[in-house]
């Protein structure tokens, strides 16, 4: 059998029997939100997601990998880390997004999450049209965004207010 369809059996039926995952006592949440994007994406965060999330009331505090990792850290210690100190993850999908190792780690680490905990912590934003040619090679996110509302970034400045009060709503 293949691991993922193991491991989906064992949760399925711990799930009919009724157990419940033991609550992590000393976990510490930091943040409201782990940020996974791209690096080449870092200007929307530091210019767009920043000033609109962490900076108006109110406040949400969020992980953003080239502020708050640990310099001379492991960097999957530093983003499983981010992920577990934070409610939510939120995945800023863009082409480059999809064809980066890190992200794709992020985002698998942060599904995992969804999938452990049953709670909704995964926030999809799409940032730019992806074609269905790119995204149809990564089915775990194409599945997911088909069951999944996600929030898409309006090139309409007047259309941002409202998708700056549904991610916040998410949040």
């Amino acid at each position: 059998y293949h691991p993922y369809l193991q491991y989906f059996f064992l949760w399925l039926r711990g799930k009919a029997r009724g157990y419940e995952a033991i609550p992590m006592r000393n976990r510490r949440i930091l943040y409201d939100a782990f940020v996974s994007y791209n690096s080449d994406d870092l200007p929307w965060v530091k210019h767009q997601l920043i000033p609109n999330i962490e900076e108006q009331r109110p406040n949400y505090r969020l992980c953003i990998a080239d502020r708050d990792f640990l310099a001379g850290r492991d960097i999957v210690d530093n983003i499983v880390d981010g992920i577990n100190e934070s409610r939510k993850t939120v995945c800023l999908l863009t082409r480059r997004f999809i064809r980066s190792g890190w992200c794709t780690l992020e985002f698998k680490i942060a599904r995992h999450k969804l999938f452990d905990e049953g709670k909704d912590v995964l926030i999809l934003v799409l940032l730019e049209d992806i074609p269905v040619t790119q995204l149809s090679r990564y089915h775990r996110l194409q599945k997911l965004m088909s069951k999944k509302t996600y929030l898409v970034w309006p090139d309409d400045p007047g259309g941002r207010v409202l998708f700056w009060a549904w991610l916040r709503h998410a949040l």
